[in-house]
């Protein structure tokens, strides 16, 4: 069962990253990235830029990104049919579980890698260093600023950013599994994490570990300790990705048994 989860996994691996849309994702995380800056009022500084971004209208388009290389994969299969093929190699526990795997991967690797190369194209023309109207914030933030590990800081964030996105890529997919319109598929998870911030801000008052955006964010280190936040960052996303494995396996096989 293990080998067999294994060369499931490898093969959609093989699949996502030799489809355009591995790189059209990390293309489009810089790209809109970019963007962001036509609205930049202050002076450009790299740690600056990366962190604000999150704060606007990039966090939510990032998603739909983050979701392009692998979230639509198993609606394909099955408009496709190419899931009959997989399910006479393999479990439908298996086929799901390889997939779901390379999905929320794909979704971290694509924020990961297209932060990196923004921040070193940007770093290419402006500098990295704290501007003092806002050193105070960023140094209460992160240790690793305070002691100047900027690209260490940031491909944390950017890695545990990732794994949200992960998250709500694993979601597009099971959208893709009640409504067979990648548009919405692709646009769906942004419009509900916006509502689930917005409901989750008339309930004030809970400790931040508990508050979903404070638990990924880069603006909130919600244990004062940037490893443990991080760790309790994985263990959050991991818990909401078995959640949603779970949720897309019994939905695909009552797609499969309705035909």
């Amino acid at each position: 069962m293990m080998l067999a989860l294994i060369r499931g996994i490898r093969n959609n691996f093989i699949r996502c990253f030799k489809g355009y849309r591995f790189i059209l994702g990390i293309l489009g995380v810089i790209g809109v990235f970019i963007l962001s800056l036509l609205d930049y009022k202050t002076e450009i500084r790299v740690i600056h830029v990366f962190t604000d971004s999150f704060q606007t209208i990039t966090f939510l388009i990032v998603i739909m990104f983050c979701s392009l290389p692998y979230a639509s994969s198993l609606y394909e299969d099955l408009e496709n049919n190419y899931y009959r093929q997989e399910l006479a190699r393999h479990k439908p526990g298996i086929t799901i579980l390889s997939k779901a795997v390379v999905i929320f991967f794909s979704a971290v690797l694509t924020m990961f890698i297209g932060s990196l190369i923004f921040t070193f194209l940007l770093g290419l023309r402006y500098e990295w260093g704290i501007l003092e109207y806002n050193a105070e914030y960023l140094l209460d933030i992160s240790d690793m600023i305070k002691n100047n590990q900027l690209v260490l800081y940031i491909a944390v964030t950017a890695y545990k950013v990732g794994t949200l996105y992960g998250v709500l890529a694993l979601l597009s997919t099971a959208i893709s599994l009640f409504i067979r319109n990648k548009l919405i598929v692709y646009a769906a998870p942004a419009i509900l994490w916006h509502l689930i911030l917005d409901i989750s801000g008339k309930f004030p008052g809970k400790p931040l570990y508990l508050e979903v955006y404070c638990i990924f964010s880069p603006d909130y280190n919600v244990w004062n300790n940037e490893w443990l936040t991080l760790l309790w960052s994985n263990l959050v996303a991991l818990i909401l990705a078995l959640f949603l494995t779970v949720f897309i396996y019994i939905r695909f096989k009552r797609v499969i048994a309705d035909g």
